[in-house]
């Protein structure tokens, strides 16, 4: 594999420059606050600032934070969705001359005050690109927020895995990923077209691609909102279809989800696709046409390449929306 050399950024077996978080943040003014302070709270042997990027309706929201030493504000006046606030935050970081960008939802936020330390010595003893947290569930921290593949099956419980197990060539993006800046000039940024949902896995795909060397580590904690209320297991639990309760997000969802599998190449997970929505709508949905009819319509806008803006197979019409 072929990591990264050199400058930009800093080489893994070098961690002595600086780290920036970068925190997007939409008209969420608590859970920013809490998110900043668990960053500040962060003990660590490297120097760390902070990069907030606000696109809230009220500029207000982050007001307090701009004249406070190690943060700095950047706002936008649209809102450029989970993907366009990572991809803006990335360039501010390298911009001020980041060796390292850690990557986080103002609702998503480190565990305990060792966790970047955690996370930089994984770095250093493994020689990796990029490493990431083990992402939990903060209401209930003995499961995962998200479920991890390991050995062929899909984890939710925490005790299923390893204390020290590192995943490799897996992470759930963009929740506490520390990554080298000279990585995105291998990578490029988070896809703003995204807009959000779907921006973490087409950029976990890239890293793949551009063979980044990368994974979990199941010691280190990171707490972000869980998807058990969008995920619905079906066939006795051996396979999950993602439903959000609100439709524009479903039809967000299957739009890049369809863009996804298609640019990279994932016809296996397209075939798996195929059956278990129609399944789920018809059987567990009882028949529910209509929504089978939306999850097609905008699996094939993605399918196709129609992913512009926010809206399925259109431009940007829709009203700023919070960010997932």
């Amino acid at each position: 594999m072929t990591g990264n050399r050199g400058n930009p950024g800093e080489t893994p077996g070098n961690l002595c420059g600086r780290v920036v978080a970068v925190i997007v943040s939409r008209d969420r003014p608590e859970e920013l606050r809490a998110t900043i302070m668990a960053v500040q709270s962060q003990i660590c042997t490297t120097k760390l600032a902070m990069l907030v990027v606000d696109s809230s309706e009220d500029s207000s929201v982050t007001e307090e934070f701009q004249d406070v030493a190690g943060i700095t504000v950047l706002r936008s006046e649209i809102n450029l969705g989970g993907a366009g606030g990572f991809a803006l935050g990335i360039i501010g970081a390298l911009a001020r001359g980041a060796s390292w960008i850690w990557l986080m939802d103002d609702d998503g936020r480190p565990a305990s005050h060792d966790v970047l330390q955690g996370l930089l010595n994984g770095l250093r003893a493994r020689q990796l690109d990029a490493i990431a947290p083990a992402v939990l569930d903060p209401g209930e921290t003995s499961r995962f927020a998200f479920p991890y593949p390991v050995n062929g099956r899909y984890l939710f419980n925490r005790a299923d895995v390893a204390p020290d197990a590192f995943i490799p060539n897996f992470a759930h993006l963009f929740n506490g990923l520390l990554v080298n800046a000279a990585t995105f000039f291998s990578v490029g940024l988070p896809d703003l077209r995204l807009f959000l949902r779907g921006d973490e896995v087409d950029f976990l795909f890239r890293l793949r691609r551009a063979k980044q060397r990368f994974g979990t580590l199941a010691a280190v904690a990171f707490t972000h909102p869980s998807s058990k209320n969008e995920l619905y297991p079906i066939f006795g639990g051996r396979l999950h279809v993602v439903y959000p309760g609100d439709p524009w997000r479903r039809a967000i969802q299957y739009r890049n989800r369809g863009y996804n599998f298609v640019r990279h190449r994932q016809y296996k997970l397209l075939a798996v696709d195929a059956v278990r929505y129609p399944y789920f709508f018809l059987i567990e949905r009882k028949f529910d046409v209509l929504g089978l009819k939306e999850w097609a319509k905008s699996m094939w806008c993605g399918m196709t390449g129609r992913i512009h803006g926010s809206e399925p197979g259109q431009l940007a019409t829709t009203p700023a929306r919070d960010l997932a």
